[in-house]
């Protein structure tokens, strides 16, 4: 036990969200959009050569020649370099502020130069106009980067950091827009009038208080920090953390009578420069080796080879906007993930879509152009529209991210302006030698060396990136500092410590983690004066779950030998599709309409009685044995389907049916529950989602197979993957949790050693689920019956509202339309055109599904159940909505019309939903089910909840039709979009986090009488870093480089401490 005396701490400060502290982050996000604008400047010069170049001759007097075009074209860029390099001087020896103000000078100044060339009449005011825009906008990237960084709190800078990289994608959509109906030197003159209000709007900011401080400008720096972390914030921790660090870079480093040049060859040597400025470098550089230059300059091709008649100024709209709202996504996600996990996944990710088109390219030069664009036209315009997604969602953004904040203070606007030019010559280098890659290496030899180069970053980044999140700038600079190789040693971390009671005259309080990691908690403190601390086993503290396979690797194989139960599930869902509509193609008995629409509902009526008989075995023989029995009940169904071939009766195919559903019924609480309850908190939601991904992975075996056997064999060979499972499971251990609960402790203690990894000590776990399950049984076990502790517990509250949310976030899954829409997925693919055959169809819908529910699994851990749950809901809306615009379109226009000008879209909305819905409403549901439950009503529950969903399941196809008829194709699919940003706003008020919980701490947030404990609880989040003492020497307590770690069993060796400062 851990005792703490401590003061009680500033009330109102603790467990606040950033988001319901609008005074500390409304000035930070005001002066991170201002501070922003010349980004939208930037993406404006860029804009503007689209629409702008082509149409010169069409309106001036005199001719521009190919030649010219080629200058006007190349203009910018050399005028970028130079301008990236120019603002270094004045962003240091003037300010961030006075460097941004000078800028917009040189933006207004060249657009209006560029415009005023219709009159008068000379190209060399264009040569001067583009050279001046291309100056300026080199000069945005370090200026407008430094200053959001230095302004924004730690918790959310990479929030704010990223607006730059959503100003640029706004700054472009508008530029597209509004050229698209006016002539360029319009367009110019408009374009340069906007920076006049970036300009006013800036004159009126703070000055950033690094610089100020650096520059010994102390009461300039107090103001405008107090300005940006609101009024009545305490800045004085902060603003002393930041001095003390300029003081010491100016002892040690700068007052040495040496010049900058000196200084700066020092710094390289020792370190600190080179590391930070290599990697930034080396990101900027595999940022452009994706391609996304080339893959711009390629859209209308791209579009064009997919049989589209489309305009090019409405395609470069339609990818800008896609381009937009993804940064804006990608941004949310920056402080949840880390930048690391970001891009690591947002390059994996993108690496599919380059892959897949080099495949087309390659079956083009195989085939030809007609043969190709005949059977996969289609495939590029998917392709871009995935990469535009994937590519947006990190690899847009994090590089200026990175830059913003990981160089040191002394060189950051030099380091600053070296990484931005570096950035703007490699974007040079893409686009001149993307043609000659074309001749030398053929289109497909070009993306396949993308694909390669975006892999390559993902290795890149993971190997020496560091994880900047909620880091200060300051911690950030000492992370590459030589000089701190020694107090490395000395670092504990916060992540490690997940619950600790503290004492206070007497009184206990939890030091606990929060429901929600998403305060922004630079400003909150803990002051606490002394801390004794119990021994654990040396060499548990810091280290990342992926570093502990020993720890980890026991929990994965019992999770994926727990959710094989789904991938048989996904097989009865994938068998319908290849297998209902050829029965009468191999059978010599005639099955009716009549029969064919049994054969298709029986399943379901199986699953909801398996949900809701599966309950006792879970609870009195273990899940375990539920789930060795339910492969039992898999096998029986698809032999007996399979055997219909030969049994020649309707009545096999009826109880082989009705036999898949009622095992498919028992998979979801029996796998979900099982994975839940064996997994560790810190990685049971990455495990949980292995379910859902085991699903997809189903249904897609099942159409590739089925698109080559007929029904019955592919029926057998899906009733012998079971026996595989079976014999897999019966050597798994069964779940600590259920053990425990059933007084045989023993074998607890033996299941919870083999989960946890040989040598681990799981004592401190143990004695808590045991704690926990000797309260349930004193608070249960009082001569009561079953029903009557059920009903007593409805009416506490510890079952109605998990049950509720629960039962709620499954009927919402259902209502985005997702059976609905696969069931429309073949006459989707035909209205966009395309004679594809629907077996192939189905097998690309399964593959973009298996992929992006495993990316998701990656992210739920990182990000909480509730997060991903929102941002998916409110992405997958999209193109729902848009689906239900283009069906309205068709109704009022005719097919004909539609098909002609708009036949793509369907299908890009098709994988777009898939991508969106896969991300977090797939998985989240069956997730939070196997851990909000109560222990004694978890199997119940369970079943009551599985049996829920497959009910609305049945509704949803059900009534499908009757929708289409009453409401519309449009309406339809706008109710489908109401119901699914519902779904969004339900979560965001009614699902607490579960994500790093214990089932003990989960089960205590739904407890009635928890109420008044809660009360006291302090939290762990709202600690970024502190110093401490022991024996005189000073030790960091701060938040590790990665969120990865599994620390449900790793705990803090420290005897006595006393803090000295917090922060």
């Amino acid at each position: 036990m851990t005792h703490l005396c401590c003061p009680t701490p500033k009330k109102g400060t603790i467990a606040k969200s950033w988001m319901k502290n609008p005074s500390k982050v409304l000035p930070q996000l005001i002066v991170a959009v201002w501070g922003s604008w010349g980004y939208f400047s930037m993406g404006s010069v860029r804009g503007w050569s689209s629409h702008g170049i082509p149409s010169l001759n069409r309106t001036l007097d005199f001719e521009v020649s190919s030649s010219d075009f080629q200058w006007i074209s190349s203009f910018p860029m050399i005028g970028a370099v130079l301008g990236s390099l120019f603002i270094n001087k004045p962003m240091q020896y003037y300010g961030r502020k006075k460097a941004l103000i000078v800028h917009y000078f040189v933006f207004i100044s060249g657009f209006l130069i560029t415009g005023l060339t219709y009159f008068g009449k000379h190209k060399s005011m264009l040569y001067l106009g583009r050279f001046l825009l291309g100056f300026a906008a080199g000069c945005t990237t370090p200026a407008c980067q430094i200053y959001v960084s230095e302004c924004a709190s730690p918790r959310i800078r990479g929030r704010l950091g990223s607006l730059t990289a959503s100003s640029f994608a706004l700054g472009m959509l508008i530029t597209y827009i509004i050229g698209a109906f006016v002539d360029w030197y319009v367009l110019a003159l408009f374009l340069g009038c906007l920076p006049i209000l970036f300009l006013c709007g800036t004159v009126m900011m703070p000055e950033s208080p690094v610089w100020l401080l650096s520059n010994g400008r102390e009461e300039e720096a107090r103001r405008s920090l107090q300005i940006l972390r609101g009024k009545g914030t305490n800045i004085e921790d902060e603003l002393g953390r930041i001095k003390e660090h300029q003081e010491r870079v100016a002892n040690n480093i700068s007052n040495q009578n040496k010049s900058i040049a000196q200084q700066f060859r020092d710094a390289l040597t020792a370190g600190p420069v080179i590391k930070p400025l290599g990697i930034s470098l080396g990101v900027m550089l595999f940022q452009q080796t994706t391609g996304i230059n080339a893959i711009i300059f390629y859209t209308v091709s791209i579009f064009q080879t997919a049989g589209n008649t489309i305009e090019n100024r409405y395609i470069t709209i339609i990818v800008d906007f896609l381009l937009l709202i993804f940064t804006v996504a990608s941004g949310v996600l920056a402080d949840r993930c880390g930048r690391r996990m970001l891009f690591i996944v947002s390059a994996i990710a993108t690496s599919v879509p380059l892959a897949t088109m080099g495949t087309f390219f390659y079956f083009q030069r195989q085939w030809g152009d007609k043969e190709a664009t005949k059977y996969l036209g289609w495939l590029p315009i998917v392709c871009l529209i995935v990469f535009f997604i994937t590519y947006s969602g990190g690899m847009s953004n994090v590089p200026f991210i990175i830059m913003g904040e990981m160089f040191p203070s002394q060189f950051r606007s030099l380091l600053g302006a070296i990484a931005s030019s570096f950035q703007l010559f490699c974007t040079f280098l893409a686009v001149y030698f993307f043609p000659n890659m074309l001749k030398t290496m053929g289109k497909d030899g070009t993306f396949f060396f993308f694909t390669g180069c975006t892999l390559l970053s993902a290795i890149f980044v993971y190997f020496l990136l560091p994880e900047t999140k909620g880091k200060t700038l300051e911690d950030i600079e000492q992370l590459f500092s030589s000089r701190n190789s020694e107090q490395r040693k000395s670092i504990y971390v916060l992540d490690d410590i997940v619950l600790t009671e503290i004492t206070k005259n007497g009184e206990v309080f939890l030091l606990r983690r929060s429901v929600s990691n998403g305060s922004d908690n630079s400003e909150l403190q803990l002051s606490i004066n002394k801390l004794e601390f119990a021994t654990p086993n040396k060499g548990t503290i810091g280290k990342s779950w992926m570093k502990n396979p020993s720890k980890v690797l026991p929990q994965l194989i019992v999770a994926v030998w727990g959710s094989w139960g789904y991938f048989s599930m996904g097989s009865v869902r994938g068998w319908s599709s290849p297998g209902i509509p050829s029965l009468n193609r191999t059978l010599d008995f005639e099955v009716s309409s009549s029969d064919f629409q049994w054969i298709s509902s029986f399943p379901m009526i199986g699953a909801v009685l398996g949900s809701l008989f599966i309950n006792k075995p879970m609870q009195y023989y273990g899940r375990k044995k539920a789930l060795i029995v339910h492969y039992f009940v898999f096998i029986s169904g698809f032999l007996i389907t399979g055997f219909t071939y030969f049994g020649k009766h309707k009545s096999m195919l009826y109880v082989g049916r009705f036999l898949m559903g009622f095992a498919a019924g028992c998979t979801t609480p029996a796998s979900q529950i099982y994975v839940s309850e064996c997994a560790s908190p810190r990685i049971r939601g990455r495990l949980g989602s292995l379910t859902a991904s085991s699903l997809a992975l189903g249904i897609l075996i099942t159409y590739i197979i089925g698109a080559f056997v007929d029904w019955y064999i592919l029926a057998w060979i899906l009733g012998c993957l079971p026996i595989l499972f079976l014999c897999g499971t019966v050597m798994m251990p069964e779940s600590p949790v259920w053990l425990l609960s059933n007084g045989r402790e023993e074998e607890a203690r033996r299941s919870l050693q083999l989960l946890r990894g040989k040598g681990t000590n799981i004592e401190a776990e143990m004695e808590r689920i045991k704690e926990h399950q000797e309260r349930v049984a004193n608070i249960n076990n009082q001569n009561k019956s079953i029903a009557q502790q059920f009903r007593d517990a409805l009416t506490a509250g510890p079952v109605i509202k998990p049950l509720g949310i629960s039962l709620g976030v499954m009927l919402f899954q259902q209502t985005t339309g997702i059976n609905a829409i696969i069931f429309y997925t073949v006459s989707i693919f035909q209205t966009a055109g395309s004679t594809i055959e629907s077996r192939y169809a189905t097998i690309i819908v399964g593959a973009v599904q298996l992929i992006f529910t495993v990316a998701s699994g990656f992210l739920v851990d990182r990000c909480g159940r509730r997060m991903l749950f929102i941002v998916s809901a409110i992405a997958t809306s999209v193109p729902l909505a848009t689906m239900g615009t283009f069906f309205n379109f068709q109704r009022q226009w005719g097919d004909k019309e539609a098909t002609k000008y708009l036949g793509w879209l369907p299908i890009v909305c098709l994988i777009v939903f898939f991508i969106t819905y896969s991300g977090g409403m797939s998985n989240v549901p069956f997730i939070i089910m196997g851990e909000m439950f109560p222990t004694q009503f978890r199997s119940l529950l369970g079943a009551i909840a599985s049996s829920f969903h497959l009910f609305c399941t049945f509704v949803a196809v059900y009534f499908f039709p009757n929708m289409l008829k009453t409401m519309g194709k449009d309406g339809t699919f706008f109710f489908f979009t109401g119901c699914t940003l519902l779904s969004a706003i339900f979560v965001y008020f009614l699902l607490p986090e579960t994500k790093g919980k214990t089932l003990e701490d989960i089960e205590e947030l739904f407890s009635s009488h928890n109420s008044e404990q809660r009360k006291s609880i302090y939290r762990l989040d709202d600690i970024v870093s502190t110093e401490i003492t022991m024996n005189g020497d000073v030790i960091l307590l701060r938040r590790s480089m990665s969120n990865d770690s599994d620390n449900g069993e790793l705990q803090l060796c420290v005897d006595k401490l006393e803090f000295t400062r917090t922060v």
